[in-house]
């Protein structure tokens, strides 16, 4: 199942992922998007949250 979320972010978050897309883009010599840095961040999130929830 996929679900799109569209979340609004204040200017210096934009600009903070921004370069955190380009920095990424240059270190792994392909383009990296905000889009893509989002969707690793909440994949990571779950994954955490999966573990935390086989621990108890």
């Amino acid at each position: 199942m996929s679900r799109m979320v569209v979340v609004t972010l204040p200017e210096d978050q934009v600009n903070q992922l921004e370069f955190l897309a380009k920095e990424e883009s240059n270190r792994i010599g392909k383009e990296v998007t905000m889009t893509d840095l989002a969707e690793r961040a909440v994949r990571q999130q779950i994954k955490r949250m999966k573990q935390r929830d086989r621990k108890r």
